[in-house]
């Protein structure tokens, strides 16, 4: 069985109406949340800079009852001199329990990362300590789809916690000052991320940025998601909307 879901845009509601940051945003998924049987989720979204269309990503996510698959292919840019991005994650997961196990991504321009998380037996009981409750984007965006579980009304509350080469993101949701409308298909978030470097001496240098991301949410199955995200970048905001999920048993 394929259900496809389609519903987006940043402002749509019932009855009416740097690379890093890319890369972060791009991730931005829907995930099931409590199937007894694996599913498959492709969503597609569009990529907006100033208003202006300037690309594509799609996001394939495989969600057992024990382990998870991400991988985002994306197209970004103007048309000749455009950054194509790919990415994968793996990992466990116990209910709500997300454990990293692997994560790569490469970038037309250079740009790549890649995390082993799993000890030299492949295990996650040996996880290097340092990586211990941390994530990949990929892995991120799983954590918060299963946190909380629905029917719970409240996606935003999180503290999440993001490595990307050598920068760190921390990133707080909190529920938008004054309350979703409750007309509203949709639940806005506000997000603060810190995001911390190492400098050229060896010291920590901290950037801080405030984001918007909205949730929707499937009754059958029970899942999560996330609708849009705007992210302010060096080059202007950039706003990613779902166009698209389908979604079917693997």
């Amino acid at each position: 069985m394929t259900l496809t879901v389609r519903f987006s845009a940043v402002g749509r509601r019932r009855g009416g109406g740097g690379l890093y940051a890319l890369v972060l945003a791009i991730v931005s998924l829907a995930l099931c949340t409590g199937a007894a049987e694996a599913q498959l989720l492709i969503s597609r979204y569009t990529v907006h800079m100033e208003g202006v269309r300037v690309g594509h990503a799609i996001v394939r996510t495989t969600l057992g009852p024990a382990n998870y698959k991400v991988t985002v292919s994306a197209d970004v840019g103007p048309v000749l001199s455009n950054t194509r991005i790919n990415g994968e994650a793996t990992g466990l997961r116990n209910g709500s329990h997300v454990t990293p196990m692997r994560f790569q991504f490469v970038s037309s321009g250079g740009e790549a990362s890649s995390v082993n998380f799993a000890g030299p037996d492949g295990t996650p009981a040996s996880v290097n300590p340092r990586l211990r409750g941390v994530f990949d984007p990929l892995s991120a965006l799983v954590f918060a789809a299963l946190n909380p579980a629905p029917p719970s009304a409240e996606p935003c509350k999180s503290l999440i916690p993001i490595i990307l080469g050598r920068a760190r993101f921390d990133i707080v949701m909190s529920p938008k000052p004054g309350g979703t409308d409750p007309r509203s298909e949709i639940i806005d978030c506000d997000a603060y991320s810190t995001v911390s470097t190492p400098d050229a001496s060896g010291g920590i240098g901290a950037q801080n940025a405030r984001w918007q991301i909205g949730f929707s949410k499937v009754a059958q199955p029970a899942l999560w998601l996330v609708e849009y995200l705007v992210v302010p970048t060096s080059n202007g905001t950039m706003t990613i909307s779902r166009e698209e999920t389908n979604i079917s048993a693997s």
